[in-house]
């Protein structure tokens, strides 16, 4: 499995009203996040996360793809915004689920293993 070097350490900058939080997760914790999100909150319409590498970067740079900074750095932003998208949806802030996403202190495994166990019960909230 391809680790990021140090210099390319995922962190994701969200604003959260006036001051700023460092999230600092892999693509796939994200990807689940936005997963657990649409099977919590299936009405409504859940902010898309940027593909984990394109069709487009594997064409121009096939063994490069994963490394380009700028690519990287796009992602981080894109992801950054699909966190403040969450943030201003009420449902989603009354879940619980996204705090414990952005928690420093949470383990995201045990947070999905709750998530369904949750939706096992039919519930949505923690």
């Amino acid at each position: 499995m391809y680790e990021a070097p140090p210099e390319l350490e995922k962190n994701i900058r969200m604003l959260n009203k006036l001051q700023e939080m460092e999230v600092s997760r892999r693509y796939s914790e994200f990807a689940s996040l936005r997963n657990a999100l649409v099977n919590l909150h299936p009405t409504l319409v859940m902010p898309p996360i940027p593909e984990k590498h394109t069709m487009a970067d594997y064409a121009a740079k096939p063994t490069k793809a994963k490394e380009d900074r700028h690519v990287i750095e796009q992602r981080k932003r894109m992801l950054a915004v699909f966190l403040n998208r969450c943030r201003r949806m009420k449902e989603v802030m009354d879940d619980g689920v996204f705090w414990r996403f952005v928690d420093p202190n949470s383990s995201w495994v045990r947070i999905l293993q709750h998530v369904r166990a949750l939706l096992t019960l039919g519930r949505t909230r923690f």
